[in-house]
């Protein structure tokens, strides 16, 4: 679950997903990297009329 920015209401329904990787100086003689997984959500607040922001 994540809150929605604009109307802070929470939201489960996933829109898409990608991969998303960080890279940095060597550290200790090793090339650093971080790869995630980063999903958006819709937002489903009825009180806003579904305000229809992807989060």
């Amino acid at each position: 679950m994540v809150a929605c920015p604009d109307c802070r209401c929470a939201s489960a329904r996933v829109h898409s997903r990608y991969s998303r990787t960080l890279a940095d100086a060597a550290a200790v003689g090793h090339p650093v990297l971080i790869s995630l997984m980063v999903r958006r959500l819709f937002c489903d607040s009825a009180d806003w009329g579904g305000c229809d922001q992807a989060v």
